[in-house]
């Protein structure tokens, strides 16, 4: 498994953005995962008002 790499956030962001600007239809759909609390829904605003949450979509599987 590979290794795990924490980077600041604004690093992230900053990241994020050089690779959408350098797509070639200035277009991109970036998956973001991790556990809770992690400040996914955070980063995902930062980078674009369009969000897609699947807080809701995605079953509670403790409870299936």
């Amino acid at each position: 498994m590979p290794e795990v790499q924490r980077i600041p956030f604004e690093e992230a962001v900053a990241w994020l953005e050089g690779r959408a600007r350098a797509m070639a239809r200035g277009v991109a759909v970036v998956g973001i995962t991790g556990p809770v609390g992690a400040g996914k829904s955070t980063l995902a605003r930062a980078l674009s008002g369009c969000v897609l949450s699947t807080d809701d979509y995605l079953p509670d599987y403790d409870r299936v």
